[in-house]
């Protein structure tokens, strides 16, 4: 079993499907909206359409998570793809679903114990996140009543440069050492859901990860949901 460095001093956590999920299936607004606009649609699970769209025609995360703009204008694109349906009335829709995952109540933790876990977590160790997000991630947050656990918050929309660029972690190891200078990369752990965009990364820069998966990765500590991270802490 591979153990972690007992000289850890912070825990940073990607976000999206490791501390937030989404409040409701992207299927159920997709058809609640076409509804309020009087369309009707054959299609019953968007989820598994986009799902689909977005493994054929994948988001370049370094192009894309930089700013608000870039992020919107991939969005909608893969959106209008899973629809079928560039008209206007779809269009339409697009935006309104880009327009609906800003707002933080389209967001909700992943586990009802999250806020139990980050308590417990905070007490030893600090804490941070590193994120491909846009610039209302901390509303968001903030919404959740989790953003007073995070000592650091590292943004892609608001630093300009996104996982699994390096520079990311290193804006995010360098906020830690401001914090405690004598925290090193090796006493660093980063968690996420990403092998290339959080694990390969993280490990590249020292920081010790945990990979959030199901699926058996030989040599890199693993986690099956997050409850699981306080066998290690």
């Amino acid at each position: 079993m591979i153990k972690l460095n007992r000289n850890t001093k912070a825990i940073l956590f990607d976000i999206g499907d490791t501390i937030v999920r989404p409040r409701r299936s992207f299927n159920s607004v997709i058809i609640e909206e076409f509804a309020s606009i009087s369309r009707t649609t054959n299609v019953m699970n968007y989820d598994l359409y986009l799902s689909k769209v977005f493994k054929n025609d994948p988001i370049n995360p370094e192009l894309t998570w930089c700013n608000d703009h870039s992020i919107d204008a991939a969005l909608e694109k893969r959106y209008l793809k899973a629809f079928g349906n560039e008209s206007v009335e779809y269009a339409s829709v697009a935006k309104y679903l880009t327009e609906y995952i800003r707002k933080p109540d389209a967001w909700d933790v992943m586990h009802n114990d999250t806020i139990s876990i980050l308590s417990k977590l905070k007490k030893h160790y600090y804490l941070g996140v590193i994120s491909n997000w846009g610039t209302n991630l901390e509303v968001i947050l903030e919404h959740l009543n989790i953003r007073n656990f995070f000592d650091i918050l590292v943004c892609s929309a608001e630093v300009g440069v996104a996982k699994p660029n390096i520079e990311i972690f290193k804006l995010a190891l360098n906020r830690l050492i401001e914090l405690d200078h004598s925290i090193t990369s090796s006493n660093v752990v980063f968690v996420g859901d990403n092998f290339q965009q959080d694990i390969i990364p993280a490990q590249s820069i020292g920081f010790q990860p945990i990979y959030l998966n199901e699926n058996k990765i030989e040599k890199v500590i693993q986690v099956r949901s997050l409850p699981d991270l306080l066998h290690y802490f």
